[in-house]
């Protein structure tokens, strides 16, 4: 533990000691090279089970350091059985540079004490006393249904793993998450060998994969990525060359997808070039894969992840220069390359910030400011409407009265005598 301060082992053990106290397992710190630093509650170091049972503790101590490498190669935490069936969780405590030691939660029993002693230990020849002994034992050790493991492994990883200095532990979860994804995978491509009728490319998935991308739909677009990715790595036969080439066709299509669902057009095509010059160093099926996961996470991200808080900054500059060009021939096309949005997205954007489409934002606005040129005497109504964008005077006249029940002229003359010209609609009506 040379590695990390006395402020962080300090952290390190009020963790350890927390959790313990949560969830009633003990926990064994370790150093890299598997000494034990510091112990809470009825740990694997404290267990006698093994023991009682004829198995040594270089055994027990085997098994710890192998689930210690197996949870650092799955992300961050591991679960497993000792030589005698107790389940026990592995995690390693990680800087960005080093692991820098292990914590061991356990041993817990995931079946009922008796059913663990009739089949576990059924094999054992055990008289009375022994038997009486390890059902002594087993009060000591606590209980945790199957359902619930993952969620204490998961906790336990988020509670002591990320104690190291300057440790990212949201990569480590990106990289279960990575790992969860090649599972499913590999019971896709299992799934489609059993079956009897062998599947084509499916265009359909594909299709509806980009049209949840631009419509920022990220639960199904992730639901259909893995359905796609497995029949890419099925139906290739373990061709490269074609791998390479439907994974280098599905990032163009993915970022033409993203791009007009609103994705920053420069930093998509960038990072695109950037993925396809890594594919080129890539020679291994399983790399490519593990790599196409993270690559198409990120791919994603730039759509999905931020989008609530850009567009809190976007709406804003749009409606300001919406006020400020009214009387121009503007068009949606337009504002949305001031705010830097593709038009499709822009216009879904603004329906649901505004509760109005574009164009009929646009012409309230224009009716607004046509009133403050109908106060002006000097005005015509062929210069009111070249002042506010429309085509022309009678399109002008039209969108007015459609607007407002009255006509441009009749709504002049009526300010001119003071009425509210309002007031005077709905009595008219």
């Amino acid at each position: 533990m040379a590695r990390l301060e006395d402020e962080e082992i300090n952290l390190l053990k009020e963790c350890v000691r927390s959790f313990h106290q949560v969830t009633g397992l003990g926990c064994l710190v370790s150093s890299p090279d598997g000494e034990s630093v510091f112990e809470a509650g009825y740990c694997v170091n404290a267990c006698r089970l093994c023991k009682m049972l004829g198995v040594g503790g270089e055994l027990c101590a085997i098994s710890r350091s192998r689930a210690w490498r197996e949870a650092e190669r799955f992300g961050g935490k591991y679960i497993y059985n000792c030589p005698k069936g107790l389940t026990c969780i592995a995690t390693p405590i990680q800087t960005d540079f080093d692991t820098v030691g292990y914590v061991t939660a356990g041993p817990f029993l995931m079946v009922d004490a008796d059913d663990f002693t009739q089949c576990e230990l059924q094999t054992c020849e055990l008289d009375k006393t022994q038997l009486s002994q390890i059902e002594d034992q087993l009060r000591f050790i606590p209980f945790i249904p199957p359902d619930k493991a993952e969620p204490v492994a998961k906790q336990f990883f988020l509670s002591v793993g990320g104690v190291g200095k300057s440790y990212r532990i949201g990569a480590m979860l990106d990289q279960q998450q990575n790992i969860r994804l090649m599972g499913d995978l590999s019971v896709f491509t299992s799934d489609a060998k059993t079956s009897e009728h062998q599947p084509t490319y499916p265009l359909q998935i594909e299709r509806a994969f980009l049209r949840a991308v631009s419509v920022s739909d990220k639960p199904q677009a992730e639901a259909l990525l893995n359905q796609l990715l497995g029949h890419i790595f099925f139906l290739t036969g373990g061709n490269f060359s074609y791998i390479r080439a439907r994974i280098c066709e599905l990032l163009v299509l993915s970022a033409r997808a993203a791009i007009d669902g609103g994705a920053d057009e420069a930093a998509i095509l960038a990072l695109c070039q950037t993925f396809i010059e890594q594919m080129q160093e890539i020679y291994d099926v399983d790399k490519l894969c593990f790599w196409l996961t993270g690559v198409l996470k990120q791919l994603m991200s730039l759509l999905f992840s931020d989008e609530t808080a850009g567009d809190r900054d976007i709406m804003p500059c749009a409606l300001s220069y919406l006020r400020s060009h009214c009387g121009e021939r503007i068009t949606l096309d337009e504002v949305a390359r001031v705010v830097h949005l593709s038009p499709s997205y822009f216009s879904r954007l603004f329906k649901a910030e505004t509760g109005q489409t574009f164009s009929d934002y646009l012409l309230s606005l224009r009716i607004e400011y046509a009133k403050n040129f109908l106060r002006r005497k000097d005005c015509t109504l062929t210069e009111v409407a070249e002042q506010t964008g429309f085509f022309d005077q009678s399109h002008f006249i039209k969108a007015f009265k459609h607007a407002t029940g009255v006509t441009p002229g009749l709504y002049r003359k009526r300010r001119e005598r003071g009425y509210d010209e309002l007031q005077q609609a709905k009595n008219q009506y």
